[in-house]
């Protein structure tokens, strides 16, 4: 080797030397262009940007990001001022989003009731590490004593039928949260959760399932049976709706059974019973609860353990269900002994009521007059009720009334009273311009009452163009059959579909000297069906009236606006299906 080729040599080696020396180990091969398999250029990367991150600032939502990324050589420093986790959220600023939605309209969608979840949402972020959190928790436990000193507190052990862990941070994030700036709200869940908690008990300690249980409605919903949250679950349980059919909810136009305390408790100790089967862990069967059986099997599967603390350090659950088991017993810890956390609770009385069956549709407005109570207090046992009438085609529906009112409504009520409806057919109907409640309650032959009290609006309610008002048929309009039963007369079947005594009479062949008999049937004059006799002209010109046909309208859809038949409206008109109709012109309406 010559002598400039050795110095060369040199040179090369001397400057590779420093360049490793000044270079992190970690980046000694990439320089080459190679990559080190232990420690990846991409995942130096990932990791030194964290760092960055978690230097500026660490959101409360991101926890778990925080604790899995603290190191000795590169802890965060944060000021913290001691009052900060004392600073509860006052409680006018949160009751807009605590209202409940007490009238539901009976043809417009359901409004969003926040949940625990979702109120919690809304509190501002704030960058707390979790040394200085710990410490925060300390200080504001022992204001708790020094504020309890001098009070007289029975020490008497707290036993939990369900895994809890008072120490681990996370929980004790969740107990500060709870004590400090979500006092008012968590105050307001533990009242409520007098009116529930003796039932719920009662139906998990029947089903071998842990009574602690109850306090997963407490997390879930606040026990607000109205909760609904942004994800469409709905009622103390937060069931979605796929999930509340398969455990036997019934959820359709008239009710969500979701909304019932009763029989959505029925549906959680199945489901919860299924989860803990498939688990045989109560963090395990929680998580499930919140984020479905299959994402947690799914996660169990990739992480390769059982283990709820070592899964929730996983990025395969979300944030929300990661702190979902320690917020359920940072709820449970203070729930079985308020006191000591600071809390004065008032719990409500237990729900007491009677239950009645009621056959046939009928008006909450009757129902809360004939028993002595406001709609909003019927409203209050039933939440389950979607519209301003119990849901027909239900026989044997089973209304809720408070305690003590059964007698006073079985007294004043009688399936024959005029306030109970018939549900025949119904559509929807979208409002025009120009239209009024009053011309549309003419267009469809319903009274304004009743197509008020079946939307849910009052006479000083505005309706707008677009809005969809929901028209139910009743036998008058759409004709039908009856079917006699005994005790029955044409006097008083004649008065409870709201028809005159001749024109039953007519329909039917009979006279006022004709006999009938339970079991026999009679049709119910309304628009021509088969078997009915045709009216003579001039009575057919008595109940006439006529529209005026607009741009765009159609026989059919005009037919449909009156509720009446295609064929029926081309005869009174002397048109045949091919007929080609004008706006402008005017249509007989039979």
């Amino acid at each position: 080797m010559s002598g400039h080729r050795f110095f060369s040599y040199v040179l090369f080696l001397a400057i590779a030397t420093v360049f490793t020396t000044l270079t992190p180990a970690n980046a000694s091969l990439s320089i080459w262009g190679f990559e080190d398999p232990q420690h990846p250029l991409e995942e130096t990367r990932k990791q030194d940007k964290k760092q960055d991150i978690i230097q500026e600032t660490v959101p409360e939502s991101a926890e778990s990001e925080t604790i899995s990324l603290q190191s000795e050589e590169n802890k965060v420093q944060i000021e913290v001022p001691l009052d900060i986790a004392s600073e509860a959220v006052p409680a006018s600023a949160l009751e807009a989003v605590l209202s409940e939605d007490e009238d539901l309209p009976a043809h417009t969608e359901e409004e969003t009731v926040p949940t625990p979840t979702d109120i919690e949402n809304t509190l501002p972020q704030e960058g707390v590490s979790v040394e200085a959190l710990s410490t925060l928790i300390e200080e504001v436990n022992e204001n708790v004593k020094k504020r309890q000193a001098g009070q007289e507190h029975s020490e008497r052990t707290i036993t939990y039928d369900m895994p809890v862990a008072p120490d681990n941070i996370h929980v004790k994030k969740y107990i500060s949260l709870f004590q400090n700036r979500l006092r008012p709200n968590f105050e307001t869940w533990l009242a409520r959760s007098g009116g529930y908690a003796e039932m719920i008990q009662t139906a998990l300690r029947e089903n071998n399932l842990p009574e602690d249980l109850l306090y997963l409605a407490l997390i879930e919903s606040g026990f607000n049976p109205k909760a609904l949250s942004r994800s469409k679950a709905s009622g103390i349980w937060q069931f979605m709706k796929g999930t509340g059919k398969r455990y036997g909810l019934r959820i359709d136009r008239w009710i969500d059974e979701r909304r019932d305390p009763v029989k959505a408790t029925q549906a959680a100790v199945k489901y919860l019973t299924e989860l803990y089967d498939m688990f045989g862990s109560w963090p395990l069967a929680l998580a499930g609860y919140n984020a479905g059986e299959g994402r947690v099997y799914r996660t169990i599967v990739r992480v390769r353990t059982r283990d709820f603390w070592t899964l929730r350090e996983s990025r395969h659950l979300r944030p929300e269900t990661r702190n979902y088991v320690p917020k359920f017993m940072a709820a449970t810890i203070i729930a079985k002994d308020p006191e000591r956390y600071g809390f004065s609770v008032e719990y409500e009385s237990p729900l007491a009521y009677d239950e009645v069956e009621i056959k046939n549709a009928t008006y909450l407005s009757a129902i809360a007059r004939y028993a002595g109570i406001t709609v909003k207090e019927l409203r209050r046992y039933n939440p389950e009720l979607k519209r301003n009438v119990t849901p027909p085609r239900a026989p044997g529906y089973k209304i809720k009334l408070p305690a003590g009112k059964k007698e006073a409504f079985l007294a004043a009520y009688s399936p024959d009273k005029q306030e109970q409806i018939f549900i025949g057919r119904s559509f929807k109907h979208r409002v025009r311009k120009g239209e009024t409640i009053s011309s549309i309650s003419q267009q469809y032959g319903v009274s304004v009452p009743v197509l008020l009290e079946s939307n849910g609006l009052s006479n000083h309610s505005i309706i707008r163009v677009g809005q969809k008002i929901i028209i139910n048929e009743s036998p008058e309009q759409l004709g039908g059959k009856h079917r006699i039963r005994r005790g029955e007369t044409i006097s008083t079947i004649a008065s409870k579909y709201k028809v005159s005594m001749r024109r039953l009479l007519e329909a039917n062949n009979l006279h006022k000297r004709s006999v009938i008999r339970a079991g026999k049937t009679l049709i119910i004059p309304g628009h021509l069906s088969e078997g009915e006799k045709q009216p003579s002209p001039s009575a057919q010109k008595n109940h006439r009236k006529s529209h005026q046909i607009r741009s765009g309208e159609s026989i059919s859809t005009i037919a449909q606006k009156y509720a009446v038949r295609i064929n029926d409206l081309l005869r009174a008109n002397n048109l045949h299906k091919r007929s080609i109709i004008r706006a402008g012109h005017t249509l007989i309406i039979p």
